[in-house]
């Protein structure tokens, strides 16, 4: 979900008109030097790093970053198993390959790129995906209490006191119960969800239902 920002890093410590652009980005951005100390980072950096944003200045050492960031809970992926992840973190950021997610305190989630550069520096590119972590535990939850409604309806058909049978518009059998399979022994377990009226009738047919 990261996209190499390099070029841009590097103009807007340059740059000053280009600094106003790289400070419009959404994603965060931060780079590190060579010695992996802080350089620079865009205003949605400092917004990511909030609540250790005093700390984040200039030729702070990344490691002093991420123990700072722990140690005000930053990270509560961290809590109760603070030195094990931050040497997972480190190899990470020391050994950048694929893009991995944080969630911060506050609820938000970011998927993290790191990339080095040619000269031995660290570019970071944050981007927020908090929207779209709501909307799939949104979905999954209404596919949840779906699958609980389907059930309900079907332990209430199965209920009923006779066979109980519904096609749709296009003839395809929706649902029945037992009692409706029932009526027809030779058949009746064949009985499918969208088979259609012409294909059953067919079926049993064949199976000398009739």
């Amino acid at each position: 979900m990261g996209r190499d920002v390099s070029r841009e890093i590097e103009l807007s410590s340059t740059t000053d008109s280009f600094k106003e652009i790289f400070d419009q980005l959404n994603e965060a951005i931060a780079l590190w030097d060579a010695e992996d100390r802080f350089i620079i980072g865009n205003l949605a950096s400092h917004s990511k790093h909030e609540g250790v944003e005093t700390f984040l200045k200039t030729g702070l050492p990344f490691e002093t970053y991420i123990r700072e960031g722990v140690a005000n809970g930053l990270f509560p992926d961290a809590i109760g198993n603070e030195d094990a992840w931050i040497a997972h973190r480190m190899e990470i950021h020391k050994n950048p390959t694929e893009p991995f997610e944080v969630t911060r305190t506050d609820g938000r989630v970011f998927t993290v790129t790191e990339q080095k550069l040619t000269d031995g520096k660290t570019a970071s590119v944050a981007t927020e995906v908090t929207h779209f972590k709501d909307i799939a535990e949104a979905l999954g939850t209404a596919r949840d209490d779906a699958d609980a409604a389907r059930d309900r309806l079907l332990s209430a058909i199965d209920a009923i006191d006779g066979s109980f049978v519904y096609y749709d518009y296009q003839d395809k059998m929706l649902i029945c119960n037992d009692q409706y399979r029932e009526r027809y022994p030779k058949s009746g377990r064949s009985f499918r969800e969208g088979a259609t009226f012409e294909e059953l009738l067919r079926e049993g047919v064949e199976a000398g239902e009739f």
